[in-house]
């Protein structure tokens, strides 16, 4: 089942703008990534994230870009690659006590290539970011 966060999504409580600290696992709960996300708007931001496990493939969530976020209800979904059609990586999660979590996937035409858990703690609140990405 693939994931369509961009459709027809009802209701959006905002995410707290700032820099969050991003750790992505894969299903054995290694941890393969870490970074940083900005949330600098309700519907947008930036990441910057570095691969950590080099022997696993983690998709397009290694660099840095701009992300779109989408909220239903409890869920918050954040598109790391907005505007790719195939090829993007989709964050599917719950804002509580400071913490995003929940799954990420790897997306393409042919269905999910690789998935796993994340986590992002909420370090410094909009009021109080100087360098946010690049720390």
């Amino acid at each position: 089942m693939l994931w369509l966060p961009w459709a027809a999504l009802a209701g959006r409580p905002a995410l707290p703008t700032g820099v969050y600290d991003y750790v992505a696992r894969d299903t054995d709960g290694a941890v393969v990534a870490t970074g940083r996300l900005l949330v600098d708007s309700s519907d947008s931001g930036a990441w910057k994230i570095e691969q950590v496990a080099s022997n696993q493939d983690v998709g397009p969530q290694v660099g840095s870009g701009t992300l779109s976020i989408q909220v239903s209800n409890d869920e918050i979904y954040i598109d790391l690659n907005p505007g790719w059609a195939d090829h993007n990586v989709v964050l599917k999660g719950t804002f509580t006590h400071g913490s995003l979590a929940g799954d990420w996937k790897w997306l393409t035409y042919a269905g999910v290539a690789k998935s796993g858990r994340f986590s992002a703690v909420l370090r410094h609140s909009r009021d109080s970011m100087t360098r946010p990405i690049h720390d």
